[in-house]
């Protein structure tokens, strides 16, 4: 109790001086949620006594309307995740508690200032199920030396990742679910305006919404947000908000995707909903045929097409998205002037003649090697200076898929270093270290259009 107190002091004093005080308690003192509601409920019962009755009405009107704090929003960045809350106007300060998956609530925060209205999680990455966390706050007040505690939202909330709109057609909208959330918010709004409106609502069971008549315009953006319920308010997710039906001037364009896992959306644990190719027809509302494959190869590739006469024929743009699989299994780099399909150098130049030999029309794109942070069963490694079972590092590669693209006049999409994966968030940007999430495979699409547009590929 003595430790407690002395604590308490410290914070107190700090608080003077900084705009929020906070005590990370691990310790064995820390009480948990469970304590404070069966104290909440001896003293209440105390309070109900003749000798309290009038004495302690602050304390008693505390016991009866000690209000939850309202957990107002929850976000995070590459770093940190912020959890905010309103103010409690009659509250000393607040606790802060934390759950991940299979745990019990545990404090991690004791603010003395009621100031305190936002709470940072740096340890929030340090934990492999951070997507299964989840926080609530508790006012407290000081009465006659006692601190005495709101009621607790014993659900919490968590951080809701983007639902990603997987399909928008003429009267329909279809996204992936988001994991813990109590439902989701249909979204329009015009192509002038800035904010949104909410057309409708559905529950958690459903993907899918059915946009009626009187919502449709080809001048409208549509989105959705998911959303989870607490006691007394409501958090909401990032809404996807780059898909329209406007300006969908490519209709009828082909467009042919060769690459390995990340490509073809096969990542480690299932097939993906959203892919970046098809996030690319969505937005130019273009065709799209993905050809690629888990660990497929420069040779594999080259090997591929080379038996198959029209392979490339319709295609109006060709995209190749190869080299990660290349630097995991070990290709040999080779030279420029290599004509051989067993190196690295020699496979992309064959490919991309064969392109031009079936279609001299149809224009290519080289995409390079997204950052990855996972070679073999090493994870968190910066592959682009790890070195392979044959010398090379994921560097290497992206520098060789830039001299193929300058001597064959390719243009060149630099995913490694421009596209949205980087080292500041590849341990959640990606299911493995290597697969994008779906957020960041929607992420990469948006990027990729965008480059497409301004380099006028179609």
């Amino acid at each position: 109790m003595i430790k407690k107190v002395i604590m308490i002091i410290i914070c107190s004093i700090l608080g003077v001086l900084l705009w929020t005080s906070e005590v990370y308690a691990y310790d064995n003192e820390q009480e948990s949620i469970e304590e404070i509601e069966y104290r909440n409920q001896q003293l209440y019962i105390s309070s109900q006594s003749y000798q309290l009755k009038n004495e302690n009405l602050e304390y008693k009107l505390w016991l009866n309307y000690g209000e939850i704090p309202t957990i107002v929003d929850i976000k995070r960045n590459n770093k940190a995740l912020y959890l905010y809350w309103n103010k409690v106007e009659c509250a000393t300060g607040y606790i802060v508690y934390k759950k991940l998956l299979g745990r019990d609530w545990f404090k991690v925060a004791h603010f003395t200032n009621k100031e305190s209205l936002c709470y940072v999680d740096k340890n929030y990455y340090n934990n492999c199920v951070y997507n299964d966390a989840f926080y609530t706050v508790i006012a407290y007040k000081n009465i006659n030396n006692m601190e005495m505690y709101s009621k607790v939202d014993k659900e919490g909330v968590c951080y809701l990742e983007t639902p990603i709109i997987s399909n928008l057609s003429v009267n329909n909208i279809k996204w992936n679910k988001v994991k813990y959330a109590d439902g989701y918010e249909i979204l329009s709004r015009n192509a002038d305006e800035k904010s949104w409106k909410v057309i409708n609502t559905v529950d958690e069971n459903s993907n899918e919404y059915v946009i009626r008549s009187k919502e449709y315009s080809d001048n409208k953006y549509y989105t959705v947000r998911a959303y989870k319920n607490t006691t007394n308010s409501r958090v909401y997710s990032k809404c996807d908000s780059k898909i329209t039906l406007k300006n969908r001037k490519y209709r009828g364009e082909n467009i042919i995707f060769e690459g390995d896992s990340t490509t073809s959306g096969i990542a480690s644990q299932s097939y993906l909903e959203v892919i970046y190719p098809a996030r690319v027809g969505q937005l130019l509302g273009a065709n799209i045929q993905v050809n690629a494959a888990p660990d497929e190869v420069a040779s594999t590739i080259a090997k591929k097409i080379s038996y198959r006469e029209k392979y490339f024929n319709d295609a109006n743009l060709v995209c190749l998205a190869i080299g990660s699989s290349d630097y995991e299994i070990g290709t040999i780099l080779g030279n420029i002037v290599d004509e051989t399909t067993d190196t690295f150098y020699g496979a992309l130049s064959y490919i991309i003649k064969i392109i031009r030999e079936q279609n001299p029309k149809a224009k290519v794109l080289l995409i390079t090697p997204f950052y990855r942070g996972k070679y073999i069963n090493k994870i968190n490694v910066n592959c682009n200076f790890k070195k392979n079972k044959v010398g090379c590092t994921l560097q290497d590669y992206v520098d060789a898929i830039k001299s193929v693209a300058y001597i064959y006049r390719c243009n060149i999409y630099d995913a490694n270093s421009e596209g949205p994966l980087s080292l500041n968030n590849v341990s959640y940007a990606t299911y493995d270290y290597v697969n994008p999430t779906e957020e960041y495979h929607s992420k990469i699409g948006s990027e990729l259009t965008e480059y497409i547009v301004k380099n006028k590929l179609l």
